[in-house]
């Protein structure tokens, strides 16, 4: 075997962090091939792939990719299966399906619950592509994915202590519990001690007091499990440009459906980090001398959020009332913020360094200021939130080595 190409890449901001490396082993014979991908910190791939050439315009490709995930010692086998026919000199249509695995939920999800699995995925993709020349290509991609084992939080109640039951019996409800104390310091089963407190709540207490007092010594927690489910749907129409050695670049739209649902009993909404649609603009000029400048536009639909209305301001609290409602909420992720802009710029130059391949960058994100900071409701411009990701211009030094 022989190694093509290893890169390692180092960021620095103020302080380097190590990113990843990937290794690509082709085996003899031009239609077989071992990929391996390893992250340093949580997960090690390898992907099996072999090619079918039918005819001259049909293509199979099958494959399974070993997903190792080390911090819950998962491994996830993940196929996948691509079908690519030739409808024309210029024009293209290709199927795929494949699993996948991914670890989106926030990092103390695990720290909750160490046995949470990675998330997984059944992805179905359908590209129409054309090439108007050597130069131009539209390409329309419309996909279908489904989720399951979804990190998911849910409030669950906690067994009541027996001290609870006791405390609640004497403050409340002037009921002598001294036996049962007396039978908690001779440790007595606990099951038995709860027994003897329901029997007396029972006895003494009416229905309409017997809920009350299962609410107020009732505990809560939050739970962390791989319990949700979802489903997403998305087209994207891109174009893609290279009409002379010094510019090229792409423009693409593309507009999605994403649900999910904690548990077999919940409601479905919207994904946390949703974004009903995205405008892209990328651009890439060569300088001369190995020097390339990147300029990167994005426009995107604001995410979901859950609404809520302030009812003070809206002059709509009941003041007659004893209890007034202060606030309204409504749906989880139901609402939208309002659209936001980015314009990033990246200059990098390729160069040797002794018999490496050195790739020196300067990034500068959000270099406008877009103030994406403030998150407001997509239809009442009524500020909802703040965001601290690009509250500013943000200045971003690398390196790249390959060998």
């Amino acid at each position: 075997m022989h190694i093509v190409n290893n890169w390692i890449n180092c960021f620095f901001i103020f302080i380097p962090f190590l990113g990843f490396s990937h290794l690509d082993w082709p085996i003899i014979g031009s239609q077989k091939s071992i990929q391996c991908f390893v992250n340093t910190f949580l997960q090690k791939n390898t992907y099996f792939s072999q090619e079918y050439h039918i005819n001259q315009t049909n293509k199979l490709v099958h494959g399974i990719r070993l997903e190792s995930e080390s911090a819950s010692s998962e491994l996830f086998p993940a196929p996948r299966l691509a079908w690519y026919h030739q409808l024309s000199p210029n024009e293209g249509l290709s199927i795929t399906l494949g699993m996948y695995s991914q670890n989106e939920f926030e990092f103390f999800y695990r720290h909750q619950n160490k046995s949470l699995t990675s998330e997984k995925s059944l992805l179905l993709n359908m590209e129409y592509s054309k090439d108007f020349s050597d130069y131009y290509r539209l390409e329309w991609s419309n996909y279908a994915k489904y989720y399951w084992n979804l990190a998911s939080v849910s409030l669950v109640n906690k067994p009541p202590t027996s001290a609870a039951i006791l405390n609640l019996l004497d403050k409340n409800y002037g009921i002598d519990t001294d036996s049962l104390r007396q039978s908690l310091s001779s440790s007595l089963e606990i099951e038995t001690v709860l027994d003897s407190a329901t029997n007396l709540l029972l006895d003494v207490l009416s229905q309409e007091q017997q809920e009350m007092t299962s609410t107020i010594i009732t505990e809560s927690t939050f739970a962390y499990n791989n319990s949700g489910k979802g489903v997403a749907i998305g087209t994207e129409l891109s174009f893609k440009y290279d009409p002379n050695p010094t510019w090229r670049g792409w423009l693409s739209f593309d507009c999605a459906l994403s649900k999910r649902k904690d548990d077999n009993s919940g409601i479905w909404y919207n994904f946390d980090k949703h974004r009903p649609w995205s405008l892209k603009w990328h651009n890439y000029f060569n300088m001369g001398n190995a020097w390339t400048l990147s300029l990167k536009y994005s426009y995107t639909g604001g995410m979901a959020y859950r609404p809520y209305s302030d009812l003070s301001q809206l002059g709509k609290v009941d003041s007659t009332s004893q209890n007034p409602v202060l606030f309204e909420i409504e749906e989880k992720n139901s609402g939208h913020y309002s659209p936001c802009s980015r314009f990033d710029i990246r200059l990098s130059q390729e160069t040797q360094f002794y018999s490496l391949h050195l790739t020196k960058f300067f990034e500068i994100w959000n270099a406008f200021n877009v103030p994406n900071m403030f998150l407001a409701d997509h239809e009442s411009n009524d500020i909802k939130n703040i965001d601290f990701n690009y509250p500013f211009p943000i200045f971003f030094l690398g390196a790249e080595i390959r060998w």
